[in-house]
């Protein structure tokens, strides 16, 4: 095998010394050929043995010569071979890959296959998986360790000045922990503090205190831990403000583990910026607020579909339970609730957005200042729109829901105990698809500007002084339950006797003026100490049911209408079935199928009904506790032949009544007519109100 290299080389030798040249280099070779462009063939065998006897000899490198020098053809299977590099040329540089191959500087003998077309292959990449690196902090009752970088301990308190999550665990009985991320070096940086286990209290400054972070500063409540943030009863922070969770940016609450704010100073969490509160289970109280946020606060995912692990209770010494308070910047200054168990009790409003307010689902219990149980609502005193007639009144604003742009309610579950207005929006409110509980010192559902109803909203009023309220009211479907001592509807405001004590409580600027209501679907029961349906200007029912039981004292009437006789009532569908006192009894304008009775006896228990002479009903109403006098009856349906009805009273019934005490069909035996066809279109000659 020596002998046969030592021959090779001394052959090569000879090859380069016939080609002018002294030593192992290349100049000796004059490329005539101009590295000519081949047809690469896919072949096996060994690089550069062109001859194909097997091996890289001194002969394929003298056929290299003969090709290069003295331009001796190369068939296609030749000139593959002799390809080494494969750029689908046959040149100079495979002939020095041949030398250097035969002096065994190369590779030959490797067998290899070469497949048209070549292809450059770019060198593989290797990925390198960055060594995450373990970020904690230990609180160790007056002092602080902590691993990792993005750290400072000082004198009780860790600043966190690059971005990361944080692990927190341990007692940390006066000292702080603040975020301070140089938002020019870390422009898009975040901060998480996973709390594992954390009880940090600071009597001197906000104990969670988030100065600076780009993106957001989340608190991570692992689960299976509890965590606790308390402050001190008397200090300013670093902002000249205070609160237990304090942040200057945006904020972000969430995980499934417990956690306690205590806001002994004043708030409990505050936002300068938003906050957004996901899921936990989060206990908040405070001294002023509970929850304080600029831009906006957010409760619940909205892309999220399971609230189970979202829990949120609010208490209040002295302050609201949910505010944002952004009132310049556009589509800022809102509260938004997408889910989760809300439970508040506050001193003033529960929930207040100095813009728009939204609760989109969630079981939502709020219960502000005393309660419902702080109104009159057994005097029925009167008062201005906007106003609380009720004799007993704060200067406290204690409103379950309040916005001041505007208020939609689009889902959840909502049952609110207030001493004023239960939900109240300065501009327009719209309900639809929510489930709403009442018991208020005010008004149960107001607006100071468009009040809409949609079909899917529940509204159940047990107890207000009026029920529904706002400039306009427009009725268009849901199920609505009214009990009020007042006005059970009423469209621009009070009935404007101006006799009540006009209170505190947001007057909405307005004395009586001239809306409109409209009910085109829905259902509606209504029990009322004033009027029982009052628009101030125009009453149209065009679709829907309403049912109205009162009122029993004189001044008011079953159906109320604006004063002056430019205002109609009008009736073109729908039905209506109303009972109570006689006085300032206001007739439909309809073409027929209006019934109507005077004088009627209504004792508490019995059942009235509007039936056909053989005793087939088509609406039978029960009368409430409350109602025991001689009154009227009003019964119209556009659609109802009134000369084969007639409405009666003192006999049996046999049907299905709701849980209000109204029902359809059935069958009515031993009554004695009450009311028949009536004239339509006008009040029954009652002395104008002089208001």
């Amino acid at each position: 095998m020596k002998k046969f290299r030592k021959l090779s080389i001394a052959v090569c030798c000879a090859v380069l010394a016939a080609t002018g040249a002294s030593d192992l280099s290349v100049s000796g070779f004059i490329n005539k050929k101009s590295d000519r462009t081949i047809v690469v063939k896919a072949q096996t065998g060994i690089k550069g043995d062109i001859n194909a006897d097997g091996s890289l000899t001194a002969a394929d490198i003298l056929m290299f010569r003969n090709y290069m020098i003295n331009g001796a053809e190369l068939n296609d299977d030749q000139l593959t071979y002799a390809d080494i590099n494969g750029d689908g040329k046959v040149n100079i540089l495979d002939c020095v890959l041949a030398i250097s191959e035969l002096l065994g500087e190369g590779t030959s003998g490797e067998t290899t296959t070469t497949t048209p077309p070549v292809t450059t292959k770019e060198p593989e990449q290797t990925t390198t998986t960055p060594v995450t690196e373990e970020k904690t902090i230990t609180l160790n009752g007056t002092s602080i360790t902590t691993t990792g970088s993005g750290t400072v301990v000082s004198a009780g308190k860790v600043t966190i000045n690059e971005p990361g999550t944080y692990t927190v665990s341990g007692t940390l009985t006066d000292g702080q922990i603040i975020v301070d991320v140089d938002k020019t070096a870390y422009p898009e940086g975040a901060v998480e503090l996973a709390l594992t286990g954390a009880d940090i209290t600071c009597t001197n400054n906000s104990p969670l205190y988030i100065a600076s972070v780009a993106d957001e500063c989340v608190v991570s409540v692992k689960k299976g831990t509890t965590n606790t943030i308390t402050d001190g009863t008397n200090y300013t922070n670093d902002d000249s403000d205070s609160g237990a969770i304090y942040s200057k940016d945006d904020l972000k609450i969430k995980g499934k583990g417990i956690l306690n704010v205590n806001g002994n100073c004043a708030d409990g969490i505050v936002g300068k910026d938003s906050i957004k509160i996901f899921n936990g289970n989060i206990t908040v109280k405070a001294q002023d607020d509970g929850i304080r946020g600029k831009d906006s606060v957010k409760i619940g995912d909205s892309d999220d579909t399971d609230f189970s692990s979202l829990i949120l209770n609010v208490t209040t010494t002295a302050g609201d339970g949910i505010k944002a308070t952004n009132s310049t910047d556009e589509d800022k200054g809102k509260v938004i609730i997408n889910g989760g168990t809300v439970k508040i009790n506050s001193h003033g409003d529960a929930v207040s957005a100095e813009q728009m307010l939204y609760v989109n689902g969630g079981d939502v219990d709020l219960y502000t200042y005393t309660g419902s149980g702080n109104g009159s609502q057994s005097t029925g005193s009167t008062g201005w729109f906007g106003q609380e007639g009720n004799s007993v009144t704060t200067d406290v604003s204690a409103k379950g829901l309040k916005g001041v742009k505007g208020i939609e309610l689009n889902g959840g579950t909502i049952v609110i105990d207030s001493t004023d207005d239960a939900v109240h929006s300065n501009g327009d409110l719209t309900v639809n698809a929510a489930n709403i509980t009442v018991k208020a010192g005010d008004d149960g559902v107001h607006a100071d500007n468009i009040l809409t109803v949609n079909d899917g909203a529940v509204i159940n009023i047990t107890q207000s002084y009026e029920g529904l309220e706002a400039y306009d009211i427009e009725v268009k479907g849901g199920n609505i339950s009214v009990v009020s001592s007042d006005d059970g509807f009423n469209a621009a405001g009070g009935d404007g006797s101006g006799t009540a004590n006009p209170g505190g409580w947001n007057p909405g600027g307005m004395s009586t003026s001239t809306g409109i209501l409209n009910i085109s679907g829905g259902y509606m029961y209504v029990q009322a100490g004033g009027d029982g349906v009052d628009s101030n200007g125009n009453l149209t029912v065009s679709g829907g049911t309403v049912i109205v039981c009162g009122p029993v004292r004189g001044g008011n009437g079953i159906f109320d209408i604006g004063d002056g006789g430019n205002y109609s009532f009008n009736v073109t569908g729908g039905t209506i079935f109303g009972i109570g006192t006689s006085d300032m009894f206001v007739s439909p304008t309809v073409s027929n199928g209006f019934l109507k009775g005077a004088s009627v006896s209504l004792k508490a228990g019995d059942v009235l009904a509007v039936a056909d002479s053989q005793g087939n009903v088509l609406s039978a109403l029960k009368v409430p506790a409350s109602i025991n006098m001689t009154g009227a009856a009003v019964y119209c349906s556009p659609s109802l032949d009134t000369s084969k009805y007639s409405v009666y009273s003192g006999g049996q019934y046999s049907g299905t009544l709701d849980e209000k005490g109204y029902g359809e069909g059935g069958t009515y035996a031993g009554g004695t007519v009450v009311g028949t066809q009536g004239t339509a279109g006008g009040s029954t000659g009652f002395p104008t109100r002089p208001w």
